[in-house]
């Protein structure tokens, strides 16, 4: 019994599921609906795409968000814009995810099963902005947990509107 207990628990971890970041891109065009039922969701449209530097032997996420005039933007500057950010991935023996430097928070991935793709964040700061800052925080408020659940779409995607 306790092997079995033991390996259920390596399946389930994200360091047995390394290939978490293959070359790959994610979408995501929220619907109408879907915005009216998730009145604090301030992401429009998420492009997210994940590239891995062999030279570095490093894995890379850049993503781009359209926002919405919702949640903690409505009426804000900010409600409309398209805002991009490049974060750096990793995965250990917990958990699997990718952040921003200078303490611009950081996603975990919940889920892969290589169609969808379910990224958790509390706090993640998106838009370049001068030094070691971000334009918003894409989660649903300070220190509310909010999930986003992309889908798998052609590179071509990402590669046509993700600048870098």
């Amino acid at each position: 019994m306790r092997n079995i207990i033991c390996i259920s628990l390596m399946l389930a971890t994200p360091a047995a599921a390394q290939p978490l970041f293959d070359p790959s891109c994610y979408a995501r065009d929220y619907s109408p609906e879907h915005l009216a039922s998730q009145p604090d969701q301030i992401v429009d449209e998420f492009l997210l795409q994940f590239s891995h530097d062999t030279k570095y032997d490093q894995t890379f996420a850049w993503i781009s968000v359209e926002l919405t005039d919702q949640g903690h933007v409505a009426g804000t500057p900010l409600a409309g814009q398209t805002l991009d950010q490049g974060l750096i991935c990793w995965v250990d023996d917990v958990t699997a995810g990718c952040s921003v430097e200078c303490d611009g928070g950081w996603f975990e991935v919940t889920r892969n099963d290589g169609n969808i793709l379910e990224l958790r964040t509390d706090y993640l700061l998106v838009g370049d902005t001068e030094g070691c800052g971000g334009a918003v925080d894409l989660s649903e408020g300070p220190g509310r947990t909010t999930t986003y659940r992309l889908m798998r779409v052609a590179n071509a995607i990402c590669d046509e509107r993700i600048p870098r």
